[in-house]
């Protein structure tokens, strides 16, 4: 989803807890947060894929 979503030029800022996830995007655009709270100053809209720990990320 991020990647189309950076694909298609919109504005883009990316956080998540491995690095390694948001290295695939160092061809695009995309910003990346350093914390989730950065994420959320810079986002309007927040979308959230996550396997588990959904509360350790929202919390």
């Amino acid at each position: 989803m991020a990647r189309r979503i950076a694909e298609e030029g919109f504005p883009l800022t990316l956080w998540a807890r491995r690095r390694t996830s948001t290295d695939a995007f160092a061809d695009t655009a995309a910003t990346v947060a350093g914390t989730p709270a950065g994420l959320g100053a810079a986002s309007d809209l927040v979308c959230l894929c996550v396997v588990a720990g959904v509360e350790d990320v929202l919390l």
